[in-house]
């Protein structure tokens, strides 16, 4: 417990001190000026972005995890996978998010192997999706920057790697026995389940279609909201920079993500030409949002919904 209150007072640590030196690089007066001027029309687009995001991501879920099957309504599933959500905001890399693996076996007996395998293969196509944009993206744009071919071979070569240790009986074995161990059990129906979903080509594709059309209506959002403070940029622009940005969040040694993933999106417009002092307003405002909407869910579902994942007998 104290390892880890340690290891998170530290992130929040490393937050702060990379938002200090951005605000600061960049004249605090004139973000604040801008602050204050700031259209309510942006913030109200803000807030649809975080639902939009919210509902896509839980249908892109739901329809993987085979519902009609499983008898789950899409509300109650979306109940759930808001506190998953509201959680990641508060834990490394968003891993608060499996929690919903947990919440399907309280509430619905589903096996924790099912939802698991579930869970990862949406999260291995929404990574998919973010390299794919990313890397076409910097390819176009920031060509010159870093070889982003290296890049695309290295997550390629992870990503082929995850499926082959997933599919080859041997390993799955070895891991079983020398890192599940007694946790075995907890995982059963893992590959059956993983096999299962690549039977149904057509929900993995609805599926990676969501996935698009969120990152395109986070794009669209933020487009508008340059639009109406005199900024025009390309849509394809703005999905890839915040799939870079979101890619380079996932790594652990910020809280959340927060500054880094600002950092990366204000230093990617800078570099093309655009007012680094709005682009830090959008992105600060917009991860201002999603951390007051979450903590406050996180605290309502906490609170006052004590047994809303009580188990349900089916």
């Amino acid at each position: 417990m104290k390892k880890n209150y340690l290891t998170t007072t530290i992130k929040i640590a490393i937050s702060l001190i990379i938002l200090v030196i951005l605000i600061y690089k960049l004249d605090y007066k004139i973000l604040l000026d801008n602050l204050i001027i700031f259209p309510i029309l942006g913030i109200g687009l803000f807030m649809t972005n975080y639902f939009m995001t919210l509902i896509l991501n839980s249908l892109a879920l739901f329809l993987i995890l085979d519902y009609k099957k499983k008898r789950i309504s899409f509300k109650e599933f979306l109940k759930m996978n808001w506190f998953s959500f509201s959680l990641g905001q508060f834990s490394p890399a968003r891993s608060g998010e499996v929690s919903i693996v947990y919440f399907l076996k309280k509430k619905y007996n589903i096996s924790m192997g099912e939802s698991s395998a579930s869970f990862i293969i949406y999260k291995m196509f929404t990574m998919i999706t973010l390299l794919l944009f990313a890397i076409f993206t910097a390819y176009i744009y920031f060509n010159s920057l870093y070889n982003w071919h290296l890049i695309l071979i290295i997550f390629l070569i992870i990503i082929f790697g995850f499926l082959f240790t997933i599919t080859n009986s041997k390993i799955r074995f070895l891991i079983k026995k020398y890192i599940l161990r007694k946790y075995a059990s907890v995982m059963t129906g893992f590959y059956k389940k993983f096999k299962s979903i690549f039977k149904k080509p057509h929900l993995l594709f609805l599926a990676v279609l969501i996935n698009v059309s969120k990152l395109i209506y986070n794009a669209l959002i933020i487009a508008i909201t340059l639009s109406i403070l005199g900024i025009e940029a390309p849509l394809l622009l703005i999905v890839g920079i915040n799939s870079i940005s979101l890619i380079i969040s996932f790594i652990p040694i910020s809280f959340s993500g927060i500054g880094i993933k600002e950092s990366v999106a204000v230093f990617l417009f800078y570099y093309l030409g655009f007012n680094a002092h709005i682009i830090a307003t959008i992105y600060l405002i917009l991860t201002a949002i999603y951390f007051i909407i979450n903590f406050f869910t996180f605290q309502y579902f906490i609170y006052t919904k004590p047994n809303l994942y009580a188990e349900r007998k089916i």
